[in-house]
């Protein structure tokens, strides 16, 4: 996967900048948006900020991330997407399926173990930021791509 050129670290997008944009879906409840930047000595820095959400026994959580189109970065947040090849479709037995796929023709990877009802739909945009939304007790890896979809990737786009 190519990625674009990495930003200087002091061009990373706030954590509060990136909590802005987590979703308040009607019938959840959303619990505290935690922002965080890590910055690691051999230069991988990320912005981060991630949010809980709850509906029952369902528990589920979106992430945005901005990597600064920084390998390491992007390797620490976005690991199926860095490390698989395009188009991979693979099973870890007994129940996890592995994907690595477009969405919207962003680089995307999905996990999904049906046994355990737990999952998570991972997409790159622009070489950069990353969306991520986990979840336990889910019905189905829809409902993850649905909540993913809720988070208005034109808006983390234009903050760069």
């Amino acid at each position: 996967m190519t990625f674009a050129p990495a930003v200087a670290d002091s061009q990373l997008v706030a954590p509060a900048a990136l909590g802005r944009l987590l979703p308040a879906p009607d019938g959840w409840s959303k619990g505290e948006i935690k922002p965080n930047q890590v910055d690691d000595a051999s230069g991988c820095n990320y912005t981060v900020a991630s949010v809980v959400y709850t509906k029952g026994d369902l528990r589920l959580r979106i992430m945005i991330a901005d990597t600064g189109a920084h390998a390491d970065s992007l390797m620490a947040v976005a690991p199926m997407i860095a490390t698989l090849p395009e188009d991979f479709d693979g099973k870890v037995p007994p129940a996890t399926i592995l994907r690595r796929m477009k969405i919207d023709g962003s680089p995307a990877s999905e996990m999904w173990d049906a046994e355990k009802m737990t999952g998570e739909v991972t997409v790159v945009l622009g070489g950069r930021f990353v969306v991520a939304v986990d979840a336990q007790k889910a019905d189905s890896p829809e409902l993850l791509r649905t909540m993913l979809a809720l988070v208005d990737v034109k808006a983390l786009a234009s903050l760069k």
